[in-house]
């Protein structure tokens, strides 16, 4: 779904993954998923410096295990 995004954006945006890795699998509404995801791009784009073009954003994704459970930290960064 990230990499669709990321096509749906290189005209406005630069991407690059932090790890080549399949991300782990996440069982959650494709649609909810996929605006939470929007709207992270859309304001990377949105409040970028007005010097920068295009925006350059960075998504990193980790698997942090808390005793049983295991959760997943997605983050997005704007790159200089």
């Amino acid at each position: 779904m990230l990499m669709d995004l990321a096509t749906q954006y290189s005209d406005v945006a630069e991407f690059s993954f932090g790890d080549e890795t399949m991300p782990p699998k996440i069982i959650a509404s494709e649609t909810l998923l996929r605006t939470v995801f929007e709207n992270l791009i859309d304001n990377s784009i949105k409040y970028k410096r007005p010097e920068q073009l295009p925006a350059r954003i960075f998504i990193s994704c980790s698997v942090d295990i808390d005793h049983h459970r295991r959760y997943v930290s997605l983050s997005f960064v704007m790159k200089e």
